[in-house]
């Protein structure tokens, strides 16, 4: 049977919210973990004696 453009349209959808959702979750882990990493060591460099 052939299938409604409708539907065709929610499987689309759906398929595109699905990689959007995925993507978006990849990346903020991604920039979440960078910016922790430079938050700890500017930390660190601001408990370091100063060099002389």
């Amino acid at each position: 049977p052939a299938i409604s453009t409708e539907r065709l349209e929610d499987i689309i959808t759906e398929a595109v919210k699905d990689v959007v959702e995925r993507v978006t979750r990849e990346t903020m882990s991604e920039v979440a973990e960078k910016v922790v990493k430079e938050a700890i060591e500017g930390l660190k460099q601001s408990l370091e004696p100063p060099s002389a």
